[in-house]
């Protein structure tokens, strides 16, 4: 075999060897970046999880505010009654202690 057919040979090799070597990093580099993107969607979902507690708990605590709110009118309801009440047992008292000493 004459020298230049050789040396073609081993430029060939050596191209092929450096294809292979390429492709394996390409393939390489292809794993990563899908893992990373799978961590991505993974981190995006929990995201979407964390907002969809967080408007339920908004949500509750919206409710219970309601509660609270009812809560304060019916004992202000409940207050202006026993002053009405106790207002008006003044009174009788007041009466009954006038027609006493009367």
């Amino acid at each position: 075999s004459h020298p230049e057919g050789h040396v073609t040979a081993e430029l060939l090799f050596q191209e092929l060897t450096q294809a292979h070597s390429n492709a394996h990093l390409f393939h390489h580099r292809c794993a990563q970046e899908e893992a990373q993107e799978q961590e991505r969607e993974r981190e995006k979902e929990r995201e979407r999880e964390r907002e969809r507690e967080l408007t339920a708990v908004r949500a509750e605590s919206l409710v219970q505010v309601d509660l609270l709110m009812q809560l304060r009118s019916r004992l202000a309801v409940v207050q202006a009654e026993e002053a009405t009440a106790r207002e008006s047992a003044e009174l009788t008292a007041q009466r009954q202690c006038a027609e006493i000493d009367s």
